[in-house]
């Protein structure tokens, strides 16, 4: 799994609070508020005979499992109805959030009446509950992608119970956090490596980008804990990036250090600090959307982007 991943250091995220953190990263940029689109549903002008935009779990989780104990013939017709619901809006409204929630309610519906049936995997660890809601989301996030269910899924990992939220007794909590997620996470990587749909490996038409909204402080406090930090690192697995690489320069006090944009590494002139604006920018393009319209204002990371 290693061979597909590399990880970007020294990432700007300019806040050191969860909530405007969780803000941003749903959308990888910087300045924004809650009635901006998520970067996933941006992707909606990217697919490719996907269902929806994007999957939100665990989220979305009880809204499928309610399309689930309906049958194949149920969805079907739910799928009808709800298409000439759409058909019977004035032309004005075809475009609109409500002629947008008919369609995609359609698709979805149509899709699972005859996608493979969802079966959850048994990837949570026994005697670890914390586990179980990643390892569904993961586990639905897989079968998402294997059967053209959504173009992107975003997952968040316990964001209320801030587990990895270590202000004190860094060390044994960040320890037990990782050892619950990690192995779901690797599972995860190593099933989109082996499982194949119509277009191919799972892992050659996916990428994952896996990070946090703010990160720790690089210095234990009183409470032998970590606080807040306004920079994060960001892993990237799969396709469309280069892999087994390391970007980004920190110093003596393991803060981010300027960049070349076209290296990812640090330069005596000239270099800039990394942001996720500019990240957000980087993977609009890699699927061929212009940032520009969508309100990125970020730089292309040419270093990221596979040849």
């Amino acid at each position: 799994m290693a061979d597909r991943l590399s990880v970007v250091r020294g990432v700007q995220v300019g806040t050191a609070n969860h909530n405007w953190g969780w803000l941003q990263f749903d959308r990888l940029r910087t300045g924004v508020d809650e009635r901006m689109p998520i970067f996933g549903s941006l992707l909606g002008a990217a697919c490719d005979g996907q269902a929806l935009a994007v999957v939100q779990l665990p989220r979305d989780e009880a809204t499928f499992q309610r399309v689930e104990r309906a049958s194949a013939a149920d969805r079907s017709a739910l799928a009808a109805a709800l298409d000439r619901q759409r058909r019977q809006l004035p032309a004005a409204q075809l475009a609109s959030a409500a002629g947008d929630s008919l369609a995609s309610g359609a698709a979805l519906l149509a899709r699972m009446a005859t996608a493979r049936a969802f079966v959850p995997e048994a990837w949570a660890e026994p005697g670890r509950p914390a586990s179980a809601a990643l390892a569904l989301a993961l586990s639905r996030a897989r079968w998402a992608i294997e059967n053209d269910i959504a173009a992107c899924c975003q997952i968040s990992v316990d964001r209320y119970g801030q587990p990895w939220d270590s202000h004190a007794d860094n060390t044994r909590l960040q320890g037990a956090s990782s050892a619950s997620a990690i192995p779901l996470i690797a599972r995860f990587l190593a099933a989109l490596g082996s499982v194949r749909n119509d277009h191919g490996l799972l892992a050659d038409q996916t990428l994952v980008v896996i990070g946090s909204e703010l990160g720790r402080f690089p210095r234990l406090n009183g409470g032998q804990g970590k606080d807040h930090w306004p920079e994060v690192a960001l892993l990237f697995w799969g396709a469309g990036v280069v892999h087994q690489r390391a970007f980004g320069q920190t110093g003596t006090h393991l803060q981010a250090l300027p960049v070349s944009l076209r290296t990812g590494r640090g330069v005596a002139t000239g270099g800039e600090l990394l942001t996720l604006d500019d990240v957000g920018a980087t993977l609009l393009q890699l699927v061929g959307l212009d940032p520009a319209p969508r309100g990125y204002a970020g730089r292309h990371l040419d270093f990221l982007v596979a040849a």
